[in-house]
This record gives C-alpha cells, structure tokens and sequence, in this order.
C-alpha cells in the first residue's frame, strides 16, 4: 500500500498508467460501480424466461408440431440457465457469494436445470403441477444472483440465512420432479 507521499513523488505519467491499470485509487472512498452487467444479463434472462414459459403453456399439436414445441423449449431452457449461469458468476465474482453457496451453486445450478427440463416433459403429458418447477426455479436462481451482486441487501438478508433459504427451495424444486417422473404422477 502507498502513502499520499509516495504518490506525489512519482511522475505523472506513471501515476495514470497506474491508475488505468487498477494498481491504486485516487478515490480515497471508491464508489461501487453500478451493476450493469448484472442488469443486462437479468433483462436477457427475464426475456427467456417469458419466452419459455409461453412455449410451456402453449398445446402442442400432434406429430411434428409436439416434436418442434418440444425441441423450442429446450431450446429456451438451455439459453435461459446459460444466462442464469453467467448472472449467477457475475454476482459470484462481482458481488459477496458464501464460499459454500458457491461450491453448491456449481452443482445445483446445472441440476436445477436437468429438473427444469423433466417437470416440462411432465406437464406436457398433462402433469399439471409440474409447471411449478420451470416457473419458480429460475426467479429464485436470479433473486439470489441479484442479491449476491447488490452487497447493499446483506445488511436486510443476512448471507446465511439467505443463502440457506434460497438454496433450500432450489433443492426441494429440483429433486420433486425425479421420483414423479419415475414412479409416475
């Protein structure tokens, strides 16, 4: 760490070329950028998740037309926890993720998705509770995104209890539709 006085005494030029490269602030008190990226993800992911929610919701017909509704939902599920996954990273590195959220998000996040795709399958063969697990999965996996980049909320959602919380029901919803899909509804 530099003092005040080591600044001053370097030259100029090599000050800014420092500054650029995020050696040292001259911001005693840095601001803490606004999450853009964060924010664009989420709006990606928002999209996806109507998009793939309608493709659910709408009857397939018969033959080609079940095969290709089938075939775009996956699709749209696939793109949508890709989003997720990279919403999930940016609040991991640019936010405040408990270590052991981290390590389980590696596992569940691609679970959760696994399930996602099976309560679809599920619904389309007229499993009607199934859809709850397309439709609460990803808003939970971005609530908790979310909260991992925008520090500010740890004060109002401790991490442990959030992460516990939010995790938890990630868990149950993901396990729920394997046993249904094999034993039947």
């Amino acid at each position: 760490m530099r003092s005040a006085h080591d600044v001053t005494e370097r030259p100029k030029g090599l000050r800014i070329l420092e500054v650029a490269a995020g050696i040292m602030s001259t911001d005693p008190l840095p601001r803490r950028s606004l999450p853009i990226d964060a924010i664009l993800v989420l709006a990606l992911a928002c999209f996806l998740y109507i998009a793939m929610l309608s493709s659910v919701s709408r009857p397939a017909g018969g033959g080609e037309s079940a095969i290709g509704a089938a075939i775009q939902s996956f699709l749209l599920l696939v793109f949508l926890w890709i989003a997720l996954a990279i919403l999930l990273l940016i609040g991991g590195l640019r936010g405040d993720m408990p270590r052991w959220a981290a390590i389980l998000t590696l596992i569940l996040h691609p679970l959760s998705g696994i399930a996602a795709f099976v309560a679809i399958d599920m619904y389309s063969r007229h499993v009607t509770w199934a859809v709850i697990v397309p439709a609460l999965l990803p808003p939970l996996i971005a609530l908790y995104a979310m909260w991992a980049r925008l520090p500010a909320l740890h004060a109002a959602l401790p991490a442990r209890a959030t992460s516990v919380v939010i995790w938890g029901a990630i868990l149950i919803l993901t396990i729920v539709p394997f046993p249904a899909a094999y034993w039947g509804p």
